[in-house]
């Protein structure tokens, strides 16, 4: 996360997060609000590391935990991830070798402290403790649906199946008008990439498991090529995870 980046999400989230001076104390300021909520987000850290890091309460840091979620939920979701102009969606993705393609989906394991009582739920096939995060990002790596909290035991077609991107795509609600794209005879929906772990949908495309020939063999390479843009987004997100330490403590000091 940049500097700017940081004080345009603080300068957002201010009227959420502003609390006044009392008698007893001065107000936490702002923008350390900010770094203490993403601070948490961005690392599985708990609260009582993060109280050392920023010098704070336990359950100071609990309270601005959630009170920073909920203001990002109500400020910040529907304003930066939402479905943009369909015809720049598929821009990229129609140079690729997809026309008509409004993106690509993908899941991916966070790892969590293992809870308490229930630690087993959350042990994943990879041998760690996790949620699971399922985005679909357009060709320019922009993301426009996030589903996360269901258990990393859970299988990816599971969780696909109960987001709202697999219903509003069945429905034909996603894209506004649902626009068709007509080949030889046939009306194509927008399409989405999946990899062989999602169902095939007449709307989503998947890679052939056993390529039979050269066409399917080329299908699958255009395919690849085209659907790994959402696994190097997942990497720049977790990328900037691991930056953000550093990057609010020189934003605080300078």
């Amino acid at each position: 996360m940049t500097r700017q980046t940081f004080f345009e999400i603080s300068k957002t989230l201010r009227p959420f997060l502003m609390r006044k001076d009392t008698v007893m104390r001065s107000a936490i300021p702002v923008e350390e609000r900010v770094a203490i909520g993403v601070y948490f987000l961005a690392n599985r850290s708990c609260y009582c590391t993060i109280a050392l890091v920023f010098q704070k309460g336990t359950s100071t840091v609990a309270s601005i935990v959630v009170e920073v979620c909920l203001a990002i939920e109500h400020t910040l979701l529907k304003k930066e991830v939402h479905i943009s102009d369909f015809s720049k969606m598929t821009a990229a993705t129609s140079k690729l070798g997809f026309p008509h393609c409004q993106g690509m989906i993908d899941g991916t394991h966070v790892a969590i402290t293992a809870p308490k009582l229930q630690g087993p739920a959350y042990f994943n096939r990879k041998s760690f403790h996790s949620v699971l995060l399922q985005a679909a990002c357009d060709g320019d790596s922009v993301f426009f649906s996030i589903l996360t909290g269901h258990s990393g035991v859970n299988h990816d077609a599971h969780v696909f199946r109960s987001s709202q991107v697999f219903q509003r795509m069945e429905q034909g609600t996603l894209i506004p008008g649902n626009p068709m794209f007509h080949y030889a005879g046939v009306s194509i929906p927008p399409l989405i990439l999946g990899d062989g772990a999602y169902p095939l949908c007449k709307w989503l495309m998947k890679p052939y498991a056993v390529p039979r020939n050269e066409i399917e063999s080329h299908y699958n390479k255009v395919f690849n090529h085209s659907r790994n843009i959402v696994e190097r987004a997942f990497g720049r997100l977790k990328q900037g995870s691991g930056d953000f330490l550093l990057e609010w403590r020189l934003t605080l000091r300078t």
